[in-house]
């Protein structure tokens, strides 16, 4: 509370980070529902007699409108990153930094061991699937976070509602990592396919 230019109490503060929860939630999934409604209206454009591309050769036009859609859940993947790393900076300066590395790891082991994997290619000692490789290394993430926040509460003395917040964003962000991931394998099979 110190770090606000304003004064405010403890109770006030707590209770403007219960509403915050369910504001977050209900904003995301409207985000979605609005996302999904210009999607849908823009790929209905794309798929009438209207619209053509200009400026790159396609043999399917069909192929041309789900790779609009892929390209546009990317982009709304990486908008939510964004805003959950801005939010964690807010509370935590050190842990975005963390949770950027974090996820320029994942990133840069999902395009070496996963993108560019055929449907039936197995990764590693376990011979997971490209999607489950992608899934279990970001539920992995959770735990290291978890592992530092603990150590921040232990030695740097930051507060449990901040470290349960950081938590909650980290999780949204390693879902987001994933979800654009899973996006990125198919535009990247179907770009080379």
């Amino acid at each position: 509370m110190e770090y606000l230019p304003f004064s405010i109490s403890y109770d006030a503060l707590l209770i403007s980070f219960i509403a915050m929860v369910p504001c977050t939630y209900v904003g995301y999934i409207l985000a979605g529902v609005l996302h999904r409604l210009f999607l849908d209206r823009d790929l209905k454009r794309w798929r009438s007699g209207d619209l053509s591309p200009r400026y790159i050769k396609v043999k399917s036009k069909d192929k041309l409108v789900k790779l609009h859609g892929h390209v546009a859940k990317v982009l709304s993947e990486i908008i939510l990153i964004a805003f959950s790393l801005i939010l964690v900076l807010v509370m935590d300066p050190l842990m975005c930094l963390f949770l950027f590395l974090l996820m320029m790891i994942n990133i840069r082991a999902f395009v070496e061991r996963a993108f560019y994997k055929g449907e039936h290619d197995r990764i590693g000692f376990f011979k997971l699937h490209r999607r489950q490789y992608i899934e279990y290394f970001s539920s992995v993430n959770f735990i290291f976070v978890f592992v530092v926040l603990v150590g921040q509460i232990k030695l740097m003395d930051i507060g449990v509602f901040e470290a349960l917040f950081v938590l909650l964003m980290s999780r949204m962000l390693f879902q987001a990592v994933q979800r654009f991931s899973f996006e990125n394998i198919y535009i990247s099979s179907h770009l080379s396919g």
